[in-house]
C-alpha cells in the first residue's frame, strides 16, 4: 500500500505533511533523494550528500539506521568505495520504517481522510485529491 501511496504524488505530499507532524521526516527525504541519485547515475558526489545530510553522526537530518549500517556506508565513503548499491540496505530500513510504523498511523490520521476524498472509500489510487493546506 505504501507503494501505491508514494507513486503518486499528491499521496507524497499528504504523507510528507503527515511525517512532518511526526517528526519522521527524514525518512521520506531519504527515500527520494537516494532514488534521484539512482536516477541520475549515482555520482561520487551525490553519494557525498546523501551521507553528510541523512547518515553521518549529528547530520541535519540523521536516519535511524544500525550503527553496523552507518558504520559500512561511513567506511566506504571515506574510502572513495561508493557504488549503486551503498544504500540498499539503509534504504530497505527506511522503506520498512516507513511501511510499519509511519503509514499505520497516518492511515488514520486526517490528512488521510482528506486524501481519500471520503471516510468509507478505498484510496488507494486517488490521484484526483486536492493537495492538503499545509503544504
Amino acid at each position: 500500500e505504501l507503494d501505491l501511496l508514494l507513486d503518486s504524488e499528491v499521496g507524497r505530499e499528504y504523507f510528507k505533511s503527515h511525517l512532518v507532524n511526526e517528526l519522521s521526516i527524514e525518512n521520506y527525504f531519504f527515500w527520494r533523494d537516494v532514488n534521484a541519485w539512482k536516477e541520475e547515475g549515482c555520482s561520487a558526489e551525490g553519494a557525498k550528500y546523501i551521507y553528510d545530510v541523512y547518515i553521518a553522526n549529528n547530520s541535519t537530518l540523521e536516519i535511524n539506521i544500525s550503527g553496523v549500517m552507518h558504520n559500512d556506508i561511513e567506511k566506504k565513503i571515506k574510502l572513495n568505495q561508493i557504488e549503486p548499491s551503498i544504500f540498499d540496505e539503509a534504504y530497505k530500513t527506511i522503506v520498512v520504517l516507513m511501511e510499519t510504523n509511519a503509514f499505520p498511523r497516518f492511515k488514520k490520521s486526517s490528512l488521510y481522510k482528506q486524501w481519500s476524498g471520503t471516510e468509507g472509500s478505498d484510496p488507494n489510487l486517488n490521484m484526483g485529491a486536492a493537495l492538503p493546506e499545509s503544504i
